[in-house]
């Protein structure tokens, strides 16, 4: 073929003619038809019968003779139920009989943990509130994520399912599934809430405090709410995790956390004691922490003081290589005035100009990174009430040179920015300062968010 008929080929091949494509060496022979897509193969289901799966009764009296009744009651289940929270995970929880006997009784009637109620997930019921709820607890603060059911309805005979499929819903004797309409802390400090809303929390919390997109609920009635229910049957049927295995430990489990900060990051006034989500993640986690925390202490050197965050950087020894080191976006530096500065083009921890906010947040994550490669860095930005005086100033710098500082820091750095995270604003959160957490908003609010940001990493 010469160079003008190959140019004449290439030209109708590129029209997509059938001569052309003869003439490029192809075949006129039909294509093959695209075969159908594959449904997507579901998971297999487990179903539990819990009345009838073996079990040891840890405290008080259980009677088998017509279903389960139950006095005061904790038992040990023999087969645990494991409840998935991954991608497509499904299950519902069916039990009926009479949850509150002559209006009486109640208790966590299915969860994960009998003794500490530490990272405690759970199924309830509570008379004097009118509900049935799922939850979670960190330290000894209750988040319980509620359904409305009247009282009379529990002290009667009647059946309930609980499901799963990304929300959670409960039906009473077969009826319409029902959304979360509350929440409670500790039974007490109540909001009406989003189902949605609630279920995308709830899921997330958990998933934090168990380290896992599943949970092994191993007991009926725990020693601080055993059970006093009558059920007749009590089951539950969920998709199953293909090489499931209980031997597991939190992905934060033996990480050593460094902490820098002033009084956010200690725990300032209010019922917190000096204990703030420091203590709290390393013994949800079973990890270490060491915290270098100052109340009214500044990020940046401040003339006439010594006791910045820069400066007190030195009584952390990096060599000792720990897994993170979390530094406190400081509201002191906002509420004093300190000069915010600018980000730097250098990357070397002699060369910011630690008298600004940024220099000395430059020079901290340098400075971790020269020492201490290994070490993640994370800077939290503190939640606010748009009362506090400084509240948009804070916003912006956290909305702008923050993300910027995460930017250029990507490979040693990570932000939590509880300044605009989402999460149900219960007032027992926050102190009336508009500042400082209670001892439930660092249960509930920090150091579930902070866990799951750092198993993201670890995991």
């Amino acid at each position: 073929m010469n160079r003008f008929l190959r140019a004449v080929a290439v030209a109708l091949c590129a029209a997509g003619t059938a001569t052309a494509f003869a003439a490029c060496g192809g075949n006129d022979k039909p294509k093959p038809e695209t075969p159908p897509p594959q449904e997507e193969e579901k998971p297999a289901k487990k179903a539990y019968d819990i009345l009838n799966d073996d079990y040891i009764v840890l405290n008080g009296e259980a009677d088998d003779t017509d279903g389960l009744t139950l006095n005061s009651a904790v038992l040990e289940l023999d087969k645990a139920v494991v409840l998935p929270f991954g991608k497509n995970a499904e299950w519902s929880v069916s039990f009926g009989g009479v949850l509150m006997p002559d209006g009486e009784g109640g208790g966590q009637f299915l969860n994960s943990l009998a003794n500490d109620p530490n990272g405690r997930i759970y199924f309830g019921v509570n008379g004097p509130n009118k509900v049935l709820f799922m939850g979670v607890c960190v330290g000894d603060t209750y988040a319980n994520y509620c359904w409305n059911v009247p009282l009379e309805t529990m002290s009667a005979e009647h059946s309930y399912t609980i499901k799963y499929d990304g929300e959670y819903t409960l039906s009473v004797d077969g009826g319409q599934p029902q959304s979360f309409d509350r929440v409670n802390i500790n039974q007490g400090n109540r909001m009406a809430v989003d189902g949605a809303t609630a279920s995308r929390e709830l899921t997330r919390k958990i998933c934090a405090v168990s380290g896992r997109p599943f949970v092994t609920m191993t007991n009926v009635g725990s020693f601080s709410h055993p059970c006093t229910n009558a059920f007749r049957t009590f089951k539950a049927e969920t998709t199953e995790l293909k090489g499931y295995t209980n031997n597991y430990s939190h992905p934060l489990a033996g990480k050593t956390i460094y902490y820098l900060g002033s009084s956010v990051t200690r725990g300032h006034g209010g019922n917190t004691d000096g204990t703030s989500f420091a203590e709290m993640t390393a013994l949800l986690t079973g990890g270490d922490c060491v915290k270098e925390a100052i109340s009214g202490t500044n990020l940046a050197i401040v003339n006439g003081r010594s006791d910045s965050y820069a400066e007190r950087l030195s009584r952390l020894n990096l060599e000792n290589l720990p897994d993170v080191l979390v530094v406190q976006l400081s509201t002191n530096d906002f509420y004093n005035n300190v000069p915010l500065g600018e980000i730097s083009d250098g990357v070397d921890s002699d060369g910011f100009d630690r008298r600004t906010v940024t220099g000395a947040l430059e020079y901290i994550i340098a400075k971790v990174k020269e020492v201490s490669p290994d070490t993640r860095t994370v800077i939290y930005a503190c939640p606010l009430g748009e009362g506090w005086g400084k509240y948009r100033e804070y916003g912006q710098y956290v909305n702008g040179t923050l993300k910027e500082l995460e930017e250029k820091w990507a490979d040693s750095l990570s932000v939590l920015d509880l300044y605009n995270a989402d999460y149900i604003k219960m007032t027992s959160y926050m102190q009336g300062d508009n500042l400082h957490p209670q001892k439930e908003g660092y249960a509930q609010v920090f150091t579930p968010l902070f866990i799951e940001l750092l198993n993201s990493y670890f995991d």
